[in-house]
């Protein structure tokens, strides 16, 4: 399935793509137009709104902290109501620049990265439980987004997508797609934009070898998240059950939801 076909035609839009498509391990394919995965949303404009008015969203879910909602909001400007839900916390982005002060090197940086990823699954279970509850509720069409679309978000896709039975390596392949539709340069002009806010300003000041494995979908990262969930609870779908409370009977609706 290509990357255009996920993509969603908007004009602010970041990474915003549809998960539908996907085959499971038993032959059946993930519905179009049900899920979708998203960076940041605010630059969306009155026409992508209209556009996105006729997929009926009816639920946001906005991993971003506190900081990163108040520099760049969502107002969302479609005719129906939705329910946004958001999650007050430390911002990821000062926590992020705090972690790699001192670090000089783009492999000591991904290092950085690849221990991010083993807690990240356990640091956002919360709003993980929260996507994974509204899926089962058949609160649908819905969107989950972070700032790039690729972290946060590139977790939670993981996770929906292997309790529906998606393959790993087809995971890891739609993570691996924010690489393919990101302009980084977009990104760049972005944090510039907000250096002043100190939110991701502090992009600017890393040299492009040691700020490329920050930006880029390294298949590793992916992986160690879910290796690490599996050496912990025997499998993915064992900490989807222990951690984020999707049982049996919740995952068979989920399932129904968003699987033909």
């Amino acid at each position: 399935m290509g990357v255009l076909t996920r993509l969603l035609p908007l004009e602010g839009g970041h990474n915003f793509r549809d998960l539908g498509g996907y085959e499971t391990a038993d032959g059946r394919r993930v519905k179009w137009g049900k899920i979708f995965r998203s960076g940041v949303m605010s630059d969306l404009t009155d026409a992508d709104f209209t556009y996105l008015n006729r997929h009926g969203i009816r639920v946001v879910c906005d991993f971003r902290s506190t900081d990163e909602r108040g520099s760049e909001p969502t107002v969302w400007r479609c005719q129906n109501q939705i329910t946004y839900l958001t999650w007050d916390y430390e911002n990821a982005a000062g926590v992020l620049r705090q972690a790699l002060a001192g670090l000089v090197s783009a492999e000591r940086v991904r290092r950085n990265m690849i221990a991010f990823y083993e807690q990240m699954a356990y640091d956002h279970a919360e709003k993980y439980r929260a996507l994974f509850d509204h899926v089962a509720e058949g609160e649908l069409p819905l969107v989950f987004n972070c700032s790039a679309g690729k972290d946060r978000t590139g977790g939670a896709a993981a996770l929906l997508l292997i309790a529906l039975g998606v393959p790993t390596e087809t995971v890891v392949e739609d993570y691996q797609l924010t690489e393919l539709v990101v302009d980084q340069q977009k990104v760049l002009a972005r944090s510039r934009r907000l250096m002043s806010q100190n939110v991701w300003g502090f992009l600017q000041s890393l040299p492009d070898d040691v700020r490329w494995p920050l930006m880029r979908s390294d298949p590793e990262y992916i992986h160690t998240m879910l290796t690490t969930l599996a050496a912990r609870h025997g499998s993915v779908l064992g900490f989807i059950e222990n951690e984020l409370g999707v049982d049996a009977a919740k995952l068979e609706r989920i399932r129904d939801h968003l699987l033909e």
